[in-house]
């Protein structure tokens, strides 16, 4: 399946690259990561990064490149190339002035907040959270199991509360919104 994905995929404009993203389809995630994995990896080892730390640090930050494309109305027109080279040297430049332990204590500390963040919510938003996250069921799933009318929906009602449940955490974390 994946080699079928990937096949597909690999005439891909960067435009439909992007539209893929904002649909929220998973499928596009194998792609970039065969693409962009082993460079990123490369760039990561020459800047000091530990080997073992490469794909948590790959990992964080194409899950942040997902999100800001899905969250904030991206322009097909960026280069996603250029986007995720920016974002992987933002967030290593972050994590390398960061003591291990210090990042490992506050890793846990911050989990433990943002869990209580999500009993915060009310019952539909983490419905709606941990059906597309937990269970990654499509927006035309979410639509069906939560009788909306259509994904489009689903979609406004999911973002709605990831907008909610970020606010929150943010709140509670003492974090800056960009």
């Amino acid at each position: 399946l994946n080699r079928y994905i990937y096949r597909q995929m690999a005439s891909f404009t960067n435009q439909q690259v992007i539209q893929s993203i904002k649909n929220g389809e998973d499928e596009i995630l194998f792609y970039l990561t065969k693409k962009y994995f082993n460079s990123a990896r490369r760039w990561l080892r020459r800047s000091g990064c530990r080997d073992s730390e490469t794909p948590a640090i790959f990992g964080r930050v194409i899950v942040n490149v997902f999100g800001e494309i899905q969250r904030n109305n991206i322009s097909t027109n960026v280069d996603f190339e250029q986007f995720f080279n920016n974002s992987l040297h933002e967030y290593f430049k972050i994590h390398k002035t960061e003591d291990p332990k210090e990042r490992d204590l506050n890793t846990s500390e911050e989990k433990e907040i943002i869990r209580s963040c999500f009993s915060i919510l009310d019952e539909n938003s983490r419905r709606i959270l941990a059906a597309r996250y937990s269970e990654k069921l499509s927006f035309e799933q979410i639509a069906a199991r939560m009788d909306f009318s259509n994904p489009v929906i689903a979609q406004f009602e999911f973002n709605k509360a990831f907008l909610q449940f970020e606010k929150i955490s943010r709140a509670r974390l003492n974090v800056a919104s960009e």
